[in-house]
């Protein structure tokens, strides 16, 4: 919901609705840590190159027959995926050398220091014949087209995100003991980040708090 608060300001997601059509999602899961989407552009809009439609730009050479995929998802994962990524000064993509790639990594890790949850936003405009003349027959077939497509991706940008504690919660535990608990191997420092919050916010209240988090498959105890 942030990110579309966040696109809504820049173009009217209602504008972007009803200018693309939804061909194939794949959501999000824990196991592939990203989800895609494929789009199309709906056939009551017509390409202007002077004025393309974002998220296009000129140097896409998009057409009525090729197919915008967009991705989003944990960056340690969709890094590999990429080999470009977008001129900030507006010229065609830049290749991802190991500046760049460093540059990304940095960002990433600076912002999960500061208890933010970051995703990276990449895409890919595709020119494929078998999904333009695709049928419902063979639904499995054409996901693993489209999978085969998640290389060669353009690195948008980098997204943080944050659930910041709400202010009556010292209230709420006052009379409380709580243990938080972190699932997800790939999170152990934003679990940290949010637990030293949590516990520098409620420094008046006396309460038992423990961390549990997997690092490399075995569990470490933070008390």
């Amino acid at each position: 919901m942030a990110i579309l608060r966040l696109c809504d300001t820049l173009t009217s997601a209602e504008t972007i609705r009803n200018t693309w059509v939804n061909v194939f999602r794949k959501n999000f899961n824990s196991k592939t840590k990203y989800m895609l989407q494929l789009s199309k552009l709906s056939s009551e809009f017509r390409l202007d190159d002077e004025s393309p439609i974002p998220p296009l730009a000129s140097w896409d050479n998009f057409t009525l027959g090729t197919f915008l995929l967009t991705v989003k998802g944990a960056p340690d994962v969709l890094l590999d995926h990429c080999s470009h990524v977008l001129d900030p000064t507006g010229g065609p993509p830049v290749e991802l050398g190991s500046v760049e790639r460093q540059r990304v990594t940095q960002i990433q890790e600076k912002w999960s220091s500061q208890g933010q949850r970051v995703l990276l936003l990449a895409r890919r405009v595709i020119t494929d014949e078998y999904l333009a003349t695709y049928s419902d027959r063979q639904p499995e077939d054409f996901a693993n087209v489209v999978e085969g497509y998640m290389r060669d991706l353009i690195v948008v940008g980098l997204v943080g995100l944050i659930d910041p504690l709400k202010p009556d919660i010292k209230q709420t535990v006052r009379y409380n003991s709580f243990k938080i608990v972190n699932l997800d191997p790939d999170r152990s420092l934003l679990a940290l980040v949010a637990a030293r919050a949590f516990v520098s916010l409620l420094s008046l209240v006396r309460f038992s708090w423990h961390i549990i988090t997997r690092i490399h498959d075995s569990a470490s105890f933070l008390r």
